[in-house]
């Protein structure tokens, strides 16, 4: 596979850098990019986030009234509704996206092209084990939906990763003819060769805090990413990070090392003080002398990955804060092949608004007005039980200790004059009811089904049927902004790593492996099979948070197709036996059907057991052949003995009439025979001797070579 050729540093010199362009006009676009939409997101999406973070880690927003002084001795209980929620959408994700083992799918755009067919089963391949060896998907997904629920939406950039390191090898000295040399003493002359190995070599997907990310208010809501005049991506490093940057290129992307500066520079710039700059340009010595003490590799500045859109081209560029270049500017296609690497989603679609609400931020009122409800309740029943005391004043009595148990006061005057309590009225049914209502609002509008929301509904939760209609309405708005997220953020990542795959993967073990899926030659990978157009999904859709709803929705889809007997044909069995088991969490279930392996092995071992049609046939016809040849055995051994007998009396008979001819008796006949019998084996034997000692005499003569024996 070869990796996608990016231009020469000669071509970086001519080409790519703004000759007509100077640092000044590129600084002072990215601050104008930088101040216009800070300066929107402080005008109100700021507080807005702040909240939403607050209320996500069960604590009361900034500028509370709970913060104030008159709350010091009050209930301040933050009731954790607002992390439930959300916890409840993160666990139906979880289980939607990551029940199946398949992590994504991709499909040919012309399914009747055999070369699209191949391509897309083996950027599945590709992605499948990257997803799962390479790049932490379960964190990132969800953590990409936490996002969208606190933020509004979630920002992801998608690089490849490449990293070399760097080591000295010693080669021997070879002469012309490449034969090694040596000193005087003898000693094989050798070379200091320093080579480069690869450490990583793998796409990455970089989770952007929705808060270090800036993009025009004005882009479209639909597509912010592309619509978007300028990018800026704000990364956070340590000034010794940034000197490094400053020695060698990026390991990640292949950029080109940055421009040098100072230490007291890059504290001064990438702390984001603009008043202190302002006084290093007057030449105040005392902001020269404080940037001096803050001195330090291990502090944090930060740094700006700028995308600026200037006569319909896209140029990318780093600065330090928004006053240093470290980078020249270059065409963003150089960089990054496929278009701007970021990804925009979100999970709640709101019409003409760029930076939408979260669920968050959607619950936060309920939140707030649960926490007073519950927090007054609280104060009431601690007065209930700790009842106020009120004392004279200038009373020798010390009233802290009043509520203690088993204390003892004195008092110099008289304790029922100086002395006594109030007994405060007790909580009303009110406080609860109120709660209960406020706590199924939040659960209708946030999607969950909580026991509070099974309790006040008393009419639904005694029968099943209840249940079910009031999980159906939950599972309908955690699976819509499921949908959307996955819509606006899970597909357009993986595309984007699908294309990674396309343009930078060298690894020739994963390849063969991709290869071997998709039924193609090693010798048959090229650029032009892998770099086809694909369209990429994910396997899940609506109705898939519940595993028993959605097994009943694959049994009705089933049951309903195979009444078509051309459709239920085909079915892939194997796929819904997938499906099946991974809903009900066991994962793909091989380890409950036996493989192609097992399954031959077993159909040979009943092939040797229980012969086929065509070996019975062969079986039965070795069967008649084997009688037939018996029968013909027995017919001639028949034939020999009759004709045996018939010899016989043949000879009786002749015996019979040549002893009626010659006057002689049987008997005497028969010895006369017998006689001549002998006589004739007798020469027989003499004869058979003979001709044995003759060969005996010949071999003789050829071992021992003597003719004249």
């Amino acid at each position: 596979m070869v990796r996608f050729d990016r231009p020469s540093e000669n071509e970086q010199d001519t080409g790519l850098r703004l000759v007509s362009s100077t640092n000044n006009e590129w600084i002072l676009l990215a601050q104008q990019a930088y101040t216009a939409s800070t300066d929107y997101i402080q005008s109100g999406i700021f507080h807005r986030w702040q909240k939403a973070l607050a209320h996500f880690n069960n604590q009361h927003a900034p500028g509370s009234k709970y913060y104030s002084k008159a709350f010091a001795w009050r209930s301040r209980t933050f009731r954790p509704k607002t992390r439930a929620a959300l916890i409840g959408h993160e666990a139906s994700a979880a289980a939607a996206l990551f029940t199946n083992n398949d992590l994504v799918d991709t499909k040919a755009w012309n399914p009747s092209d055999p070369i699209q067919q191949a391509s897309a089963k083996m950027n599945k391949a590709l992605v499948q084990y990257r997803l799962e060896r390479s790049i932490p998907w379960f964190q990132t997904v969800l953590g990409a939906y936490q996002n969208c629920h606190n933020y509004g939406f979630c920002i992801s950039k998608q690089t490849w990763y490449l990293k070399y390191e760097t080591y000295v090898e010693h080669e021997p000295v070879v002469n012309e003819y490449g034969i090694p040399e040596f000193d005087d003493s003898g000693d094989l002359l050798t070379r200091k060769v320093e080579k480069q190995k690869i450490v990583k070599d793998q796409p990455y997907i970089d989770l952007v805090a929705p808060n270090n990310f800036r993009f025009s208010p004005d882009a479209d809501w639909r597509n912010p990413i592309d619509t978007s005049p300028f990018l800026i991506e704000q990364v956070s490093m340590s000034a010794g990070d940034v000197l490094a940057r400053m020695e060698e290129d990026d390991p990640k992307t292949g950029e080109k090392k940055w421009n040098r500066y100072s230490l007291e520079e890059i504290l001064a710039a990438g702390t984001y003080k603009h008043e202190i700059l302002k006084n290093l340009a007057d030449g105040d010595l005392h902001a020269l002398e404080s940037i001096r003490k803050l001195a330090n590799e291990y502090a944090t500045v930060w740094v700006q990955f700028n995308i600026i859109n200037k006569r319909g081209t896209d140029y990318a560029f780093w600065t330090l804060g928004t006053s240093l270049l470290l980078s020249q500017p270059v065409r963003l296609t150089d960089l990054y092949p496929y278009g701007r690497p970021y990804v925009f989603g979100t999970a709640n679609i709101e019409a003409h608004k760029s930076y939408p609400s979260g669920l968050n931020a959607l619950i936060s009122s309920l939140q707030e007005e649960t926490n007073d409800v519950a927090n007054q309740r609280l104060d009431n029943v601690k007065q209930v039980m700790n009842r106020p005391w009120f004392v004279k004043q200038g009373a020798s009595f010390d009233a802290s200790r009043i509520n203690v148990p088993n204390a003892v006061h004195y008092t110099k005057g008289d304790p029922r004059e100086e002395v006594h309590s109030y007994s405060m009225p007790d909580i009303t049914s009110s406080s609860y009811a109120e709660h209960d209502r406020l706590a199924v609002e939040m659960d209708d509008l946030a999607g969950n089904l909580s026991q509070s929301s099974v309790q006040n509904n008393r009419a639904l939760n005694e029968t099943v049927g209840g249940m079910n209609l009031m999980s159906s309405g939950a599972n309908s708005i955690q699976e819509l902004m499921l949908r959307i997220f996955i819509e606006t953020w899970v597909e357009p990542v993986l595309l984007q790593i699908v294309q990674l795959e396309q343009l930078y993967e060298t690894d020739e073990v994963l390849l063969a492996l991709a290869a071997n899926d998709a039924d193609v030659a090693k010798e048959n990978i090229t650029d032009e099979l892998i770099q086809q157009q694909l369209l990429v999904s994910v396997n899940v859709g609506l109705g898939n948070t519940s595993p028993t709803q959605k097994i009943e929705k694959l049994n009705i889809a089933l049951g309903s197709v195979s009444s078509l007997p051309t459709i239920a044909a085909k079915i892939d069995e194997d796929e819904v036996a997938k499906e099946i088991f991974s809903t009900l969490g066991y994962g793909d279930g091989k380890r409950f059907i036996k493989s192609e392996e097992k399954l031959q092995e077993q159909g040979q071992q009943q092939a040797q057991e229980q012969p086929d049609g065509a070996s019975i046939e062969l079986e039965i016809k070795q069967q008649m052949l084997a009688f037939e040849q018996q029968k013909f055995e027995q017919q001639m051994t028949f034939n020999r003995e009759k004709l045996a007998a018939e010899l016989e009396m043949q000879r009786e008979k002749s015996m019979i009439e040549f002893a009626l001819k010659e006057k002689l008796s049987l008997a005497e006949l028969q010895a006369k025979l017998e006689i001549a019998d002998r006589q004739n084996t007798t020469k027989r034997d003499i004869t058979a001797t003979q001709e044995i000692n003759k060969m005996n005499e010949l071999n003789y003569k050829k071992e021992t070579g003597n003719q004249g024996i």
